[in-house]
């Protein structure tokens, strides 16, 4: 038996969460972002107001927005940050990934053509004997 938001405990990082991703992204509405994520924007609304919402509708908004599922289940206070450090990804590298993997493929292409140049770069300077 699945648990239903009414059932779920109180989150209050979820509306924190919510409000980041919609000043962040593409959708000018709560509603817009709601039917984006194939859901009512009563259970958005519901989220909001009740500070609950089901795993299955938060991984339905964090995938329309483009946002990291990972900390979309962090605010809701289901995985704690702790949880996670064995990936020893930050939630800011998590988020980096996950706009990388959007990329369209000429874009992907010129951006590990750049990071590579821009590494070799560095490298180089690390290995320069320093002036004094």
């Amino acid at each position: 038996m699945s648990k239903t938001a009414a059932h779920l405990e109180k989150m209050p990082g979820l509306v924190t969460w919510i409000e980041s991703v919609l000043s962040t992204n593409k959708f000018k509405s709560k509603r817009q972002w709601a039917v984006a994520a194939g859901l009512t924007s009563q259970t958005l609304g519901r989220a909001i107001s009740e500070q609950r919402i089901t795993p299955e509708a938060l991984i339905a908004l964090a995938d329309a927005a483009g946002a990291d599922r990972v900390s979309a289940f962090i605010a809701a206070g289901w995985i704690r940050d702790e949880d996670i450090q064995k990936s020893r990804l930050s939630a800011q590298e998590r988020t980096l990934i996950s706009h990388v993997r959007k990329l369209p493929p000429a874009e992907l292409q010129a951006l590990v053509e750049a990071s590579q140049s821009l590494l070799l770069r560095v490298l180089s300077l690390q290995q320069a004997p320093q002036e004094n």
